[in-house]
């Protein structure tokens, strides 16, 4: 009801006809706007390097992508972005090709054992979501919803070894591992038991999704009403600490993982 809460019935009544417009087999394919954001980036690689494409042929180009369609499709916008339309029979596209510097995560034993499955990179994630200022924009929203308790959000497991009481020896130190949600931390034996959903990250999920498929169209955001510019910031900021920082990220990779950073800089 539009008095339960801050949202017009405009906002309201386009929530009630929104439907998820995507199948489970559009997941590997490229979205309408990924490609024309491509073909964007070919050709200013076109234009800013003129002397290179100019003096060389279509065929001295050999472009690889992974084995998924959008991976594919992102690389013939960019080609035509960067070549013309008109020689795309040209172009010398290879698909399936597993780059080590493109799939570096999978390569790097010590990024999988430090980074990714250590709870600890998560510990600044979990610090923003118990402050009061991220406590205050869940509340914010889902009074906005008219909603008389608070929105769930995606569980986060996290190295809190003095608040954990199970502990066990790794590498000849002692850490307690524990499991924390938006509203208690549990022991490891209650892991399997929470089963909450994640409501105001899907929320925030699907606002900025219908913003990247749709940037200029403003009219078709019905998940975005539920948020505040402010509020979107702070999702931001807390979706950023998803895999810990970069800083974490960078000082434990190891020196082939560099190699795109540096070619970059």
């Amino acid at each position: 009801r539009v008095s339960a809460g801050a949202l017009t019935a405009g906002d309201l009544e386009a929530l009630r006809r929104w439907t998820f417009p995507y199948q489970e087999s559009d997941a590997l394919k490229l979205a309408v706007m990924g490609e024309r954001e491509m073909f964007i980036v070919g050709r200013r690689y076109g234009l800013r390097l003129q002397e290179l494409f100019n003096n060389s042929s279509v065929w001295d180009f050999k472009v690889t992508s992974t084995n998924t369609d959008r991976a594919e499709g992102s690389a013939w916008a960019f080609l035509r972005g960067c070549f013309g339309p008109a020689n795309e029979p040209k172009f010398h596209l290879q698909r399936g090709v597993e780059d080590s510097k493109i799939w570096w995560p999978r390569n790097c034993p010590r990024y999988q054992t430090e980074i990714n499955s250590n709870p600890a990179t998560l510990r600044e994630r979990s610090k923003f979501q118990f402050h009061p200022a991220f406590r205050r924009t869940r509340k914010r929203v889902s009074i906005r919803l008219g909603l008389s308790r608070l929105l769930t959000l995606r569980h986060l497991p996290i190295v809190l070894p003095e608040r954990c009481f199970n502990s066990e020896k790794k590498k000849g130190t002692e850490v307690g591992y524990c499991f924390v949600t938006s509203d208690a931390i549990l022991q490891p034996r209650e892991w399997r038991d929470v089963q909450r959903k994640a409501e105001l990250t899907a929320m925030y999920d699907m606002c900025r999704f219908e913003v990247a498929h749709q940037p200029f169209n403003f009219d078709n955001r019905p998940w975005c009403a539920a948020f505040t510019k402010e509020d979107l910031l702070r999702m931001r900021s807390w979706d950023h600490w998803a895999k810990g920082t970069i800083e974490q990220k960078h000082r434990r990779k190891r020196p082939t993982m560099a190699e795109p950073v540096s070619e970059a800089s």
